[in-house]
């Protein structure tokens, strides 16, 4: 086929290489190259307007699907979006244009919305995670935000409110609900809605004897050959997924879970997934010894020269592809170990070993079984392109990990430059969210109406009257010491002896550690809280700076969301994804800022799932305070800080987190 000529001054752009690639291997197959450039330049065309542009901007992570895959369309945690136009088996949308492009921005609002960084919420709040109807509820939001905020033309049979209303008597209240609170109404009739053949046609369900995964355009991993669904009723594939529990599953065609993945798994996942790893790596061995025999045969009988070559490389490649099961075993072994001992860190970094050793194992067994590059472009059909397995469905890829990486980085910055933009009446809608009746009687993450505006100079007492309680029994313990002994008095066991020698002790170090809770529903107040936390932090240092009894004085800064990162002492941090747990933050304070005077934590999360024996136990093996700053009212932190009264403070913020100066 003649190479298509793409007349879209968007798609000649140097950007959409992989855009055209994708297209034309797409074309090749059914000869729709026509419609599939029409479609694109029509997105181009409606995306003009300024309200508009993240969609036009997200075009450069456009692929298309080989078009006998039965999906229509879906989204994937490398940031792409895979479109079956004007084909695809589940729901196809035929050639109405309009409709495509409603398809293609509801892929987008997975993405600028973190489907994803929804699913990994529910999971740290230790809430039931059903992929399933976590994509009812997201595919639900989404449409209807299209529909209501966009007037878009939505294609036939998607999932609605009013779908939702009139078969199960479910009400989506388009100024209170998100992803994550109509989650939870649906997961109370989880087993009426699991029943329901339509709805699962519409959610892409892909039911293959019970144990398949099931779900969301926004639940795409990359690369395997696992199916789940779209929003729009279509399949997708998924390497680094979850299965209908919530545990993470390879893809027969990856390698394993990526890192950003396994960095987000509790020790006793990572250890779930590094013997998984273990056992492809077995496989693979497996594999590589019948091959490596096969070939050996082969030669003895033919006694030709080439085959003996032929058996002893594929000899070589069976040892190595052995060695590297045993490695991959060995550190899923470890990943065992370490997940039993709560090392949880060090289970993640065993668990990214058991994935690497294993694509090695399935490397050399390739290289067994002949198939080295030699193979149909090999590379392509595995998934390391962001495709599907041979056979189900995918163009084959071509963009190496590296170009993923890049192709994700690029993408993560126009979701951050526009998620807070995308249409102002939404902004206020996701406001009007966080302090909604409905989120408060279901005990989730909301904003306070009526908090403390003066937080910060609440926090700043606090802070305060701790550092200088600490600062006076040191006084006292040197005055103590540092004493001269009086002739005739009567020597206690410790005291000095030699009159008028003082015996030098050391100094005390004020040190405090500040933990900002960086997800994206901190909006506009994280600057504010970097600052208050500055402010403080800078009037210590200046007040106890000449202290006689202060030998120190330092702070640290961190900033959390589903993980933590250290923050450089002045600077601030963008915006991220969800939270972790309440327990799993305070354990992350134990192993970072243990010895720390002051550890304050600043967050608008509501953690409704507060292991309290834990929290207590983690805030008595801290060895200074904890400081909890919130504006979001959690009952039972607060609770738990009246019975901690000496060790754990609470700090009730305004809903925005003003600072008062």
């Amino acid at each position: 086929m003649s190479e298509i000529v793409i007349k879209s001054s968007l798609i000649n752009d140097p950007e959409f290489k992989w855009v055209k690639e994708s297209l034309i291997a797409a074309s090749e197959k059914d000869g729709k190259d026509k419609f599939r450039v029409k479609c694109l330049e029509y997105i181009n065309d409606s995306s003009s307007e300024e309200d508009d542009i993240y969609f036009y901007d997200m075009l450069e992570f456009v692929r298309f699907l080989d078009p006998s895959d039965d999906s229509t369309a879906y989204t994937t945690p490398d940031k792409l979006i895979y479109l079956n136009c004007p084909s695809g088996g589940g729901n196809p949308i035929g050639e109405n244009l309009k409709q495509w492009d409603f398809t293609y921005d509801h892929e987008c609002m997975h993405q600028v919305w973190d489907t994803f960084g929804v699913a990994d919420k529910i999971k740290e709040n230790k809430i039931e995670y059903n992929h399933y109807i976590l994509n009812i509820a997201s595919d639900c939001v989404i449409n209807d935000y299209l529909v209501f905020y966009r007037k878009k033309s939505i294609p036939n049979n998607l999932i609605t409110p009013q779908y939702l209303k009139e078969k199960y008597g479910v009400e989506y209240d388009r100024k209170t609900d998100t992803q994550y609170t109509l989650y939870l109404k649906l997961l109370a009739i989880k087993q009426k809605l699991e029943k329901d053949q339509n709805l699962q046609k519409q959610a892409g369900d892909q039911q293959q004897g019970g144990d398949s995964q099931q779900g969301g355009g926004s639940q795409s991993g990359s690369g395997g050959s696992g199916q789940s669904g779209d929003g729009n009723g279509n399949g997708n594939s998924s390497s680094g997924g979850s299965d209908n529990n919530g545990n993470p599953q390879q893809g027969e065609g990856g390698s394993g879970s990526s890192d950003a993945d396994i960095d987000k798994m509790s020790g006793d996942e990572a250890a779930k997934d590094a013997q998984k790893s273990a056992d492809k790596a077995k496989e693979a061995a497996d594999k590589a010894k019948k091959a490596a025999d096969a070939a050996k045969e082969k030669a003895d009988k033919s006694g030709d020269a080439k085959d003996k070559e032929a058996a002893d490389k594929a000899k070589e490649a069976a040892d190595k592809a052995k060695e590297a099961a045993d490695k991959s075993q060995k550190a899923a072994d470890e990943a065992k170990d370490a997940a039993d001992k709560g090392d949880e860190k060090e289970a993640r970094e065993k668990a990214k070993e058991a994935r690497d050793a294993a694509k090695e194992a399935e490397d050399a067994s390739d290289k067994a079984e002949g198939k080295d590059g030699k193979d149909g472009d090999k590379e392509g059909k595995e998934g390391k392109g962001g495709g599907k397995s041979a056979g189900t469905g995918h163009i084959e890829g071509k963009e190496t990990p590296e170009d993923l990486e890049k192709i994700k980085k690029k993408a993560e910055a126009i979701i951050e430059k526009y998620k807070n933009k995308i249409s102002g009446d939404f902004g206020k809608f996701i406001k009007q969210c966080k302090s909604s009746v409905e989120c408060r009687k279901s005990g989730l993450m909301t904003y306070t109406e009526h908090g403390n505006p003066s937080w910060n100079q609440e926090m700043n007492s606090y802070i305060k009257a701790y550092v200088k309680k600490k600062v006076f029994l040191k006084k006292r313990e040197f005055e103590s010491t540092y004493r001269r002994i009086k002739r005739g008095k009567v020597v206690k066991p410790g005291e000095v002896i030699e009159p008028g020698k003082r015996v030098k002790k050391k100094g005390m170090t004020i040190n405090g550690a500040f933990y900002l809770d960086r997800s994206g529903s901190m909006g506009n107040s994280l600057k504010e809280c970097f600052k208050a936390s500055y402010i403080i932090a800078e009037a210590l240092k200046k007040q106890y700076k000449k202290e006689k009894v202060v030998d120190e004085i330092t702070f640290k800064m961190f900033a959390f969301d589903d993980y933590i990162e250290p923050v450089k002492w002045g600077n601030t941090m963008g915006l991220g994804g969800g939270t972790m747990a309440f327990q799993r933050l305070l354990k992350e304070i134990k192993e970072r800022t243990n010895d720390h005077l002051i550890n304050v934590i600043i967050t608008d999360a509501a953690f409704p799932s507060i292991d309290e024996r834990e929290v207590e136990k983690f805030v008595k093996e801290i060895n200074g305070m904890v400081l909890f700053v919130t504006n979001n009212d959690n009952v039972t932190i607060k609770n738990l800080a009246k019975k901690l009264d000496t060790k754990l403070f609470y700090v009730l913020a305004d809903s925005n987190f003003t600072i008062k100066l």
